[in-house]
């Protein structure tokens, strides 16, 4: 996985373990692997940034069977933290241009807030889907599901 690898300087710079668990064959998906990988990176980056020292980032990959909306077999990438998570109330904004976390702000963690948008526009552009499961203060972690490409 490239964009763990890319991830990984500034983790240990931070003092967070990043653990890469990769499947046991290759997932091959149809897209533009740049724009997946700077999705992949995107999420890899704000797991890191939001985890504090000492903490725990995942990123994991699999092929999975095939979960509603998909009819086929997906890849799955899973990116799990020990961050700071994010308000209840404020999680429906998490995919709107410029908006950032309460607690973010108040912690004057840097960012923009357009990350997670850019992220939702390339997983939508591959056909794929994205959720975001958070509690605040224990972490959060994003799926990201991409159709399978078909092979003969």
């Amino acid at each position: 996985m490239a964009a763990a690898s890319s991830a990984r300087p500034g983790a240990q710079a931070k003092g967070i373990t990043l653990t890469a668990e990769r499947p046991g064959g290759d997932l091959l998906v149809s897209g533009d692997a740049d724009q997946l990988d700077r999705a992949l990176a995107n999420v890899l980056s704000n797991a890191v940034k939001f985890t504090p020292a000492g903490g725990h980032v995942w990123v994991s990959a699999a092929a999975v069977p095939a979960v509603a909306p998909f009819r086929q077999p997906v890849a799955e990438v899973r990116i799990r933290d020990t961050g700071i998570g994010i308000p209840e109330a404020e999680q429906e904004h998490l995919f709107e241009q410029f908006f950032r976390a309460s607690n973010a702000v108040r912690q004057a963690i840097q960012g923009t807030g357009i990350g997670l948008s850019i992220v939702r526009s390339i997983v939508a552009n591959h056909h794929g889907t994205m959720e975001v499961r958070s509690r605040e203060g224990q972490g959060t972690t994003v799926v990201i599901r991409l159709p399978l490409k078909e092979t003969d």
